[in-house]
């Protein structure tokens, strides 16, 4: 999958936010090296951004285990200025 790729996943998400769970199982064919890689490519691009995951009311095990290693568990489009 290329950053454009990932950018037009993340975009057709509801309300820009798309949940590190339906990334990583969108990014199933590759490792998870592979994913984390890719999704920080695009943020260094600064074609993504991050947020952590609120956990007021607890994370599921699933979300646990999506997050990056810097704990962000959503991704949005960034907006062009």
């Amino acid at each position: 999958m290329t950053l454009q790729q990932l950018v037009n996943l993340v975009a057709r998400t509801p309300h820009n936010l798309a949940d590190m769970v339906d990334v990583r199982q969108a990014l199933a064919g590759l490792t998870r090296g592979q994913q984390d890689a890719l999704v920080m490519s695009a943020r260094r691009a600064l074609l993504l951004t991050g947020s952590d995951y609120e956990a007021r009311y607890g994370l599921t095990p699933a979300q646990q285990a999506a997050r990056l290693p810097d704990g962000t568990g959503f991704l949005s489009v960034r907006e062009a200025y």
